[in-house]
C-alpha cells in the first residue's frame, strides 16, 4: 500500500474520530446534567419536607415558623450546598383535609407550605448551552388528628364538648362529674360490655386489669353511664400514682350513654381530681392539646395528633 494511501486515510479517520469524540463528549455532559438534576431535585425534596415540617411544628410551639426551619435546613444541602440560603417560601397558613387545599393565613393556623429554590451547574453544561438550570421543590406539612391508638383509659367523651378546629390549649375543654349526668361522656369497655368488672379489666395496672385494645375511627365500641363508686376508685389510685396523662376514644354526642357509639376520633385528657363520695362525685380531667402524640395520623382533631406531609389538589 502507497505512502498516499495511508495519508488519505489518515486524514478520513481523524475527522471521523474527533466527530465521535464531540458526540461522547456531548452525550457524557447530557448524562452527567440528568444524573445532577435528578440528586438535586431529590436533596431539594428533603429539604423542603424538612423546612415545611419544622416550621409546622413551630406554629403550635409558638416560636418562628421560619426561624426553625432555618436551623433544621443547617444540616441539608442541595448541590453540595448549604439549604438555608435556598429557602425561597414559608408560609403559614390553613390546610383542608377534606378538599387537599392550603391557603395563606386563616383564623385557625394549622400548616405551612415551605418552597426550596435554586440553580444546579453542571459542569459540562458549555457544551449543550444548559450552564445553570433551575430546580424547585414545595412542600406542605399539616396537623392531623388520630386515626388509631391505644386508649389507655376506659372513658370515652363526647364530641360536642370540643370546638371545631380547634389548634391550641386555650380551647381544650375541662370536665366535671365525668361519666357526667348530663350523658356527655362514660365508661367503656370497648368491644365487650361495660359493666364494672370488664370496665375495671382496662384500668392501668396497678389500678386495674391493664388491658389495652387497638381501637381505630370507625369502630362501634360499647359505652354505659353511671358514677360507679369503684370504678372512681380505681381513677382516683391513678392519681395517687402519678398516671396522671392518657389518649380516650371521642363518640358522638346524643343518646344516654348507655349504648354503640362510633369512634370518630381520640383526645388526651389529664386526670386533675375525683369525688368518689357525694352529690357531686366523678372525675375531673382537662383535655390537652398535642401535637407530638404517638399513632395513626389522618384523623379528626381533638387537641391530639401530628405534623404529617400532606398532598395538595
Amino acid at each position: 500500500m502507497s505512502s498516499r494511501m495511508i495519508d488519505n486515510q489518515r486524514g478520513v479517520i481523524l475527522p471521523l474520530l474527533a466527530a465521535f469524540l464531540s458526540g461522547l463528549l456531548a452525550l457524557t455532559a447530557v448524562g452527567v446534567g440528568f444524573g445532577r438534576m435528578t440528586f438535586a431535585a431529590s436533596e431539594a425534596q428533603s429539604a423542603a419536607d424538612v423546612a415545611a415540617i419544622t416550621g409546622a411544628f413551630a406554629v403550635f410551639k409558638n416560636t418562628s415558623p421560619t426561624l426553625d426551619a432555618l436551623v433544621a435546613l443547617n444540616g441539608n444541602r442541595v448541590g453540595n450546598e448549604s439549604a438555608i440560603s435556598m429557602l425561597a417560601d414559608l408560609t403559614v397558613g390553613t390546610y383542608d383535609y377534606d378538599t387537599r387545599s392550603f391557603n395563606a393565613g386563616g383564623a385557625l393556623l394549622n400548616a405551612v407550605r415551605a418552597r426550596i429554590s435554586t440553580n444546579v451547574t453542571n459542569p459540562f453544561g458549555a457544551l449543550i448551552q444548559k450552564g445553570n438550570q433551575p430546580v424547585s421543590k414545595i412542600a406542605y406539612a399539616a396537623l392531623s388528628g388520630l386515626s388509631g391508638g391505644r386508649p389507655t383509659l376506659p372513658i370515652v367523651i363526647g364530641e360536642c364538648n370540643f370546638e371545631d378546629n380547634c389548634f391550641s390549649q386555650s380551647c381544650m375543654p375541662r370536665l366535671t362529674q365525668v361519666p357526667s349526668p348530663d350523658d356527655n361522656s362514660g365508661w367503656t369497655a370497648f368491644f365487650l360490655n361495660s359493666n364494672q368488672q370488664t370496665v375495671e379489666s382496662y384500668v392501668p395496672l396497678p389500678c386495674g386489669g391493664g388491658n389495652i385494645e387497638n381501637i381505630w375511627v370507625g369502630d362501634h365500641i360499647n359505652v354505659s353511664n353511671g358514677q360507679t363508686t369503684p370504678l372512681l376508685r380505681a381513677f382516683d389510685c391513678l392519681i395517687d400514682h402519678g398516671m396522671l396523662e392518657h389518649i380516650i376514644p371521642i363518640v358522638p354526642c346524643g343518646g344516654q350513654f348507655n349504648q354503640t357509639k362510633e369512634v370518630v376520633g381520640f383526645a388526651t385528657i389529664r386526670l386533675d381530681e375525683v369525688t368518689t363520695q357525694g352529690g357531686d362525685k366523678g372525675i375531673e380531667l382537662q383535655a390537652i392539646f398535642k401535637s407530638n402524640a404517638v399513632g395513626a395520623l389522618g384523623g379528626s382533631m381533638f387537641g391530639t395528633g401530628n405534623i404529617a406531609l400532606v398532598p395538595v389538589n
